[in-house]
């Protein structure tokens, strides 16, 4: 069994090597030609795929009695979020392989860092939760 951590920083960390293989690929000359120019931004698709759905749901278990409320406020944030990058970052990345595969890795990046920030700063918290469920009676049990 993955635990959910595991799964998104598997998942991050494959988008991570995609990103990383398509800036390489992008200043070779097949660069842009198909279907080497899009097997980078899929292989990303399917990385980010892996760690969205546990992350979606982890971002609802923070708020458990208003999870509407919650994945409205989510959605929000994605589609803003996407907004600006299409509005702001993309006509710049746009002019050539290499920009868009440089952009593309650098924000898979963020989105890495960001989950790292994330891991280390509820690393005590976590092992906290794991020291209880070994020291209390029944506490092994999943819920």
């Amino acid at each position: 069994r993955v635990t959910s951590d595991r799964q998104i920083t598997y998942g991050l960390g494959f988008a991570l090597l995609a990103a990383s293989a398509g800036a390489i690929v992008s200043v070779t000359p097949v660069g842009d030609v198909l279907p080497w120019a899009i097997v980078a931004p899929a292989l990303i698709a399917y990385g980010i795929g892996l760690s969205l759905p546990t992350l979606q749901i982890a971002m609802l278990d923070q708020f458990p009695h208003a999870r509407g409320s919650a994945a409205s406020a989510g959605t929000f944030v994605n589609l803003v979020t996407s907004a600006l990058v299409a509005g702001l970052v993309a006509p710049f990345a746009a002019e050539s392989a290499w920009t868009m595969a440089v952009t593309a890795l650098g924000l898979v990046m963020l989105g890495a860092a960001m989950w790292l920030w994330h891991l280390v700063s509820t690393r005590p918290v976590n092992a906290l939760r794991q020291s209880v469920r070994r020291t209390v009676p029944g506490s092994s049990r999943r819920s």
